[in-house]
């Protein structure tokens, strides 16, 4: 028998593989399934478990349930490619090189060599899968295959149609006839049924991503005759405002009824116990609050002028954990999270840690959603530089009680707010707050600019 070769970095991996498995107190016979959901621009206020009471959302309010909701998960960066990007490599964009959505004449992309949480699962003996948006790199380098999946069924670039799309099957176009959603959750249904266990299973919507519409009559009813409440925004009507709305939250209970019926799928075959199901949005979003429509690259609503931001609404999504063997009912996690932590809590699930070699920002979530008295984090940073519509180039440090945003260039000025007497974010405090507050959380900001290789000059 020919004797296999194990490289110095598969030694370095398995080491911490066995440490983590150790600390997790579970047998290597016992890892979990695993599927990851990840919305498309689903701010943390679209999901009725967040307290919305128009938005008809009953599959995610029973994860929240049943399992652990994160009040307060940031996104690195309020767009979609630099947010995917940190999620699977847990690093900032400073390192992983991804500051703006990846348009499709552009050739950057996930750097060749990037080890994402899902190749480390695949190395150690899970069967991985992408169903939905890709959208870190259009060229043949940036391929799903080349960062760990097995089997990608999807569309490489950010957009696509919401009925009757074009999709690929590893390497092959093909054109399908139906609503996207309901194609994507019935293939990874299909890849389920198929694969051997443990499976790792990445569901990547586009919905409610524009254009909402059209979606399925039945996920449009629940909103057809319902007066909604929304913002006021001075020059926009209210029926306007509404129907964005309206178009949101049925894209967005689309995801929602597909959600139930992977649950039940997975209840018919004896698999939801012993699977791991984390959802989460991939940045926020916003209609009408702060009188602006989309994310941190957004419009101000009724005119075609950009407002470059790191609002809450951009920056805040929905988490969801869900495992019945490990996560109790009804947990509540409180203090700031980062979607940078779920690279080490999904391998910790598995009884895996990140190597010893690579730079994780990352803290697993496992401490806390087993109740030990523990604090993740006392601050968040964030990083956006904005090339599309607009040019700007933002740094911000957030804290339970402040928020500052350096503007390093581009149309705006730096923003301080007070979130425990102003958590809408409607008054800039930058020129009236107190010195020594402004002096600590610059001084902070500067020294993780640095952290991250980054010259500031500020």
């Amino acid at each position: 028998m020919k004797k296999q070769k194990v490289s110095r970095r598969s030694l370095l991996l398995g080491g911490a593989s066995l440490a983590a498995s150790s600390l997790f107190g579970r047998s290597w016979a016992k890892r979990p399934n695993i599927i990851l959901i990840l919305t498309d621009d689903q701010a943390r206020w679209a999901c009725g478990a967040y307290g919305n009471q128009d938005i008809h959302t009953p599959n995610m309010d029973f994860l929240a349930e049943n399992g652990a909701l994160v009040e307060h998960c940031f996104v690195p960066t309020p767009v979609c490619s630099p947010s995917r990007a940190s999620l699977l490599l847990s690093t900032y964009a400073q390192r992983h090189g991804i500051y703006e959505w990846i348009s499709p004449r552009e050739r950057i992309g996930i750097r060749h060599g990037e080890r994402t949480f899902v190749q480390i699962l695949q190395l150690y003996g899970y069967r991985t899968g992408l169903f939905g948006k890709w959208h870190l790199g259009n060229l043949p380098r940036h391929d799903p295959h080349h960062f760990g999946f097995d089997y990608f069924f999807g569309f490489p670039g950010g957009g696509n149609r919401p009925r009757d799309p074009t999709l690929w099957r590893n390497g092959r176009k093909e054109k399908w006839r139906g609503f996207l959603t309901d194609i994507l959750f019935a293939e990874a249904m299909s890849f389920i049924s198929n694969a051997s266990e443990p499976f790792f299973c990445f569901i990547s919507t586009r919905a409610p991503h524009l254009p909402c519409v059209p979606v399925p009559p039945e996920d449009m009813a629940p909103y057809q005759r319902k007066r909604l409440k929304v913002p006021e925004v001075p020059g926009i009507k209210r029926q306007r405002l509404e129907r964005l709305y309206r178009e949101y939250y049925a894209s967005t209970t689309g995801v929602d009824r597909n959600l139930g019926r992977l649950l039940s799928f997975l209840r018919k075959r004896r698999l939801l116990e012993r699977t791991f199901i984390v959802f989460l949005g991939d940045n926020g979003f916003m209609i009408g609050q702060h009188g602006l429509h989309t994310k941190g690259n957004a419009f101000v609503l009724g005119k075609r002028q950009r407002r470059p931001n790191m609002f809450d609404h951009s920056l805040l999504v929905p988490l969801l954990l869900y495992w019945p063997a490990e996560i109790r009912p009804g947990t509540r996690i409180q203090g700031l999270v980062s979607t940078l932590d779920l690279y080490p809590t999904i391998l910790e699930a598995a009884g895996l840690a990140p190597p010893p070699w690579r730079l994780v920002e990352g803290k697993s979530l496992w401490p806390v959603i087993r109740g030990e008295k523990t604090k993740l984090r006392d601050k968040i940073f964030g990083v956006y530089d904005m090339h599309h519509g607009a040019r700007a180039k933002m740094r911000m440090i957030r804290t339970e009680e402040w928020k500052l945003v350096k503007w390093l260039s581009g149309p705006g000025s730096d923003e301080l707010y007070h979130l425990k007497s102003d958590p809408e974010e409607k008054e800039n405090l930058s020129g009236s707050a107190p010195e020594k507050i402004l002096t600590e959380l610059t001084s902070e900001l500067r020294n993780w600019c640095r952290e991250q290789g980054e010259k500031p000059n500020f």
